[in-house]
């Protein structure tokens, strides 16, 4: 090979890569490449849609829930030459519509107004249940100020330390009552996994007049045990004092609450144990007993007047192949004057979203004081209903 065919072949070897980068490159700007860098006018457009599409986006939250009634009642008196008996049908219908408003993370607004509906006497009214705004303070204290519900104690039927709400009805499955205007400061220790928490509030009393009062409660953690202990005081009112413990031994939970007031410094204990169990390989059930000792039943009168109380209570969750099944067995019963009801409820979900309730309670009365007398009467009521709750 001669020296001048040696130098071409080597000149067409270095100049292959270049002409073949020649070739990338006008291949890439005619049909594009599959990993193409990004322009600086690309980058630029892309970071103002992505700034304006998290300015635009949705912070509000709609929604609410339906929950229809349809039920029948007997009740009667009978003893002492008396013996007479009432029949009454309702249709109660309730709906929460709410707005839940989050603009950031340390903002929050809530708002739920209820409509309720009597289909057979033909009554509307509304009620404003929560309107509140929530905010931090240094991202230390949670601030939440407005009509809010705040409920305090254990038990699950009894909760003499819930000293700022009504009295619920324990055999309730939908608690109906609506919150009340209170500020609410809450301190979270997380290195000591306490709760610290102040509230105050006005309310009017029965001449017009508004009352402050306020209220302090600290929920602490030791060890396997939560401790809670409340305090409350209204002007020209008694103070108020509690406290409530849960503890797990085991599978079994312990829960008991205290209460007592200025005015007499009696008692209201409330004790209970309640244990989970397994029935079968796939099915497993929870029984619960509570104790109720109420030394001023005139004060603190959440089902009955006597001064000792029991209840227990039965829940089995998807039993057997009903896996969108709920039954709730409860009974409770006056120790001191013999009264007591039960409740059975039979809870399915159908269609994905809406739950079925029917349910069946008999209660009965004893010894009552009939114009300053006191007769043994035997005062009963039966009530059986169904019950439609849909989420919204």
């Amino acid at each position: 090979m001669s020296p001048a065919s040696l130098l071409l072949i080597l000149a067409a070897a270095q100049a292959s890569p270049a002409s073949a980068d020649e070739a990338a490159d006008r291949e890439a700007a005619m049909f594009g490449t599959d990993e193409a860098e990004p322009t600086e006018t690309e980058v630029g457009t892309e970071s103002r849609l992505l700034d304006r599409l998290g300015e635009t986006q949705d912070t509000l939250a709609v929604g609410g829930q339906l929950y229809l009634r349809y039920t029948a009642s007997r009740s009667g008196i009978e003893g002492e030459g008396l013996d007479e008996t009432d029949d009454d049908t309702a249709a109660p219908a309730l709906l929460d519509v709410y707005l839940d408003a989050r603009p950031n993370d340390r903002l929050r607004s809530y708002s739920r107004v209820r409509l309720s509906h009597q289909a057979i006497r033909d009554r509307t009214d509304w009620a404003l249940d929560q309107l509140w705004l929530k905010f931090d303070l240094g991202r230390t204290v949670f601030a939440t100020v407005g009509r809010q519900h705040i409920k305090w104690g254990v038990g699950r039927i009894w909760n003499p330390t819930d000293f700022l709400m009504d009295v619920r009805d324990p055999l309730a499955v939908f608690d109906e009552r609506v919150g009340r205007n209170f500020l609410k400061l809450h301190l979270p220790i997380e290195s000591l996994g306490w709760n610290l928490y102040g509230v105050g509030e006005v309310v009017p009393d029965d001449d017009g007049a508004h009352k402050p009062g306020g209220a302090l409660r600290a929920e602490l953690l030791l060890g396997t045990a939560e401790i809670a202990l409340a305090g409350y005081k209204r002007e020209d009112g008694p103070w108020r004092a509690g406290a409530d413990l849960s503890a797990g031994l085991g599978p079994i939970d312990i829960r008991g609450e205290i209460a007592t007031d200025g005015d007499s410094r009696d008692l209201r204990m409330v004790g209970g144990v309640e244990v989970p169990f397994n029935y079968s390989d796939e099915d497993s059930a929870t029984v619960g007993v509570e104790y109720l000792r109420n030394e001023r039943p005139e004060v603190f009168s959440p089902l009955y007047r006597g001064q000792n109380a029991v209840g227990g209570y039965l829940v089995l969750m998807a039993p057997g192949s009903w896996n969108d099944t709920t039954v709730i067995a409860n009974y409770i019963r006056n120790l001191t004057e013999g009264d007591w009801t039960a409740r059975l409820d039979w809870q399915v979900r159908v269609l994905t979203y809406l739950r079925v309730n029917v349910y069946g309670q008999r209660s009965e009365a004893f010894d009552f004081a009939l114009g300053g007398t006191s007769v043994s009467i035997d005062a009963n009521a039966s009530e059986a209903g169904v019950g439609f709750t849909l989420g919204l």
